[in-house]
């Protein structure tokens, strides 16, 4: 069994916080602490191994210590408990420009961060013109990177960071900087650059990325880790720490209302939970978070896949299910639950209501009641990130039974929104078939249903 690229002892890393700035200069020659300073842990626990062709990512929530676990490392910032051994040559892309003299132009900071990487004059010159070439800044390699924009910057200072060919290739959200070309481009050499045995330790926030590209998954809160292994079960780990509510506890109403279509599998109860293997994974959502009228509320959700794996990652034309308990303390007409997609751009990619699918809706009359409720989606749209808001209504029964032809002002007069939650997750959606040549289905933002005809005429 090879050597690992780098082995992770128990790291950490604290800092010490001064009421002053005059206290923090006196705090070189005096003790901090009787300066009324206090120590401050920004990295605490952190222990792995990595090997030749593996890549780790390393998430969690802003401040929860990753950019402190890279920069220690980098070999930026020294730790103050654990170790770390690196075997080979590291090369750490961490801040846009840095190594780079802005006043230089792209082909002088070529040698000048080369040469600080390592590499002799002669690899430099065999490297030069790839680098240039990967970078694909035009003309404006001779002009000084000043004047560059922080796409072509990122470019320029990946290509130079892989023509080292280092043994770890360190990475701090760079790749974020860039277009969806540039970055397919880069993970296309990075692919590459693994099958030669570089290993890659990654940070980003991006779902797809972790899922896609990396081997396991280190999750940090609160500058501890608090998980590694398989890198879905953290992004799972990680969607339940950004809610940060728990679980929505046993405690079921007596009054029941069902919502489940016909197609679905689900094996529903009369009383009690209809999921009692879910119920573990249910988050429950504050009600600082919604928006709804007294007496009505979201209670708790739950995201699987299409066989009730919990689960925010989702191959493009796979199903996501999307399960809900709502709380209601007074009478309905017609309850309905409704989910909406959200693209990063804010707009609405899928919108749809239980009162426009094929299932039998009962009012509620005995209250206080629990509507369960669970929404199978086909997630045929574009790879990338979403944002999912989750309500229910009270529909009158005029409008519903006129449901198939109602229009924006019907469903206005017709319905009365009783609880909302925007943001409740964040899903990413992924081209299927993992780490190999990708089936694509469209290049739109959707794959609606189409049929097509083409003939040729001599």
């Amino acid at each position: 069994m090879p050597s690992p690229v780098i082995a992770v002892e128990n790291l950490g890393k604290s800092y010490w916080l001064y009421p002053t700035l005059k206290r923090r200069l006196l705090g070189c020659f005096v003790n901090p602490s009787r300066l009324g300073a206090h120590s401050f842990c920004a990295l605490s626990g952190l222990s792995f191994e990595l090997y030749p062709s593996e890549a780790i990512a390393i998430i969690g929530k802003n401040g929860a210590g990753k950019s402190t676990a890279l920069q220690v490392l980098a070999g930026i910032s020294q730790p103050t408990e654990g170790s770390f051994h690196v075997n080979g040559r590291l090369c750490a892309l961490l801040e846009l420009g840095s190594g780079f003299n802005p006043e230089f132009t792209g082909r002088q900071n070529i040698s000048l961060a080369g040469t600080l990487l390592g590499l002799t004059r002669e690899q430099l010159k065999q490297e030069e013109q790839n680098i240039i070439d990967f970078a694909d800044i035009g003309e404006f390699i001779d002009q000084p990177v000043k004047f560059y924009s922080s796409g072509m910057f990122v470019r320029l200072a990946f290509a130079v960071a892989v023509a080292g060919q280092p043994d770890l290739l360190i990475v701090d959200e760079a790749l974020a900087v860039g277009d969806i070309f540039f970055r397919q481009k880069c993970y296309a050499r990075l692919r590459e650059m693994r099958e030669k045995g570089m290993a890659v330790i990654l940070v980003t926030h991006s779902q797809g990325d972790v899922t896609e590209f990396c081997d396991r998954a280190v999750l940090l809160e609160q500058g501890r880790q608090t998980y590694i292994g398989n890198p879905e079960e953290a992004m799972l780990k990680y969607y339940i720490s950004v809610q940060g509510t728990g679980g929505v506890g046993k405690e079921t109403s007596e009054h029941v209302v069902e919502l489940t279509e016909k197609e679905s599998a689900i094996d529903t109860e009369i009383a009690g939970h209809p999921w009692p293997h879910l119920e573990q994974y249910l988050v429950a959502v504050p009600m600082e978070k919604q928006h709804c009228v007294p007496g009505a509320s979201l209670v708790g959700f739950c995201l699987t896949d299409a066989d009730d794996h919990p689960m925010v990652v989702f191959p493009q034309g796979s199903v996501m299910k999307l399960y809900g308990e709502f709380r209601v303390e007074f009478p309905l007409e017609i309850p309905s639950t409704a989910v909406t997609i959200w693209n990063s751009s804010g707009i609405a990619v899928y919108c749809k209501g239980t009162a426009l699918n094929e299932i039998t809706h009962v009012p509620v009359t005995q209250v206080p009641a629990t509507i369960f409720t669970c929404h199978e989606i086909t997630m045929d749209i574009a790879p990338g990130e979403y944002t999912l808001s989750f309500g229910f209504s009270e529909i009158k029964p005029e409008v519903y039974k006129k449901r198939e032809y109602c229009g924006h002002e019907d469903w206005a007069d017709g319905s009365k929104r009783l609880a909302n939650t925007n943001n409740i997750a964040a899903i990413a959606v992924v081209l299927p078939f993992s780490r190999f040549p990708s089936r694509i289905n469209n290049f739109g933002l959707v794959n609606l249903p189409s049929k097509a005809l083409i003939a040729v005429r001599a």
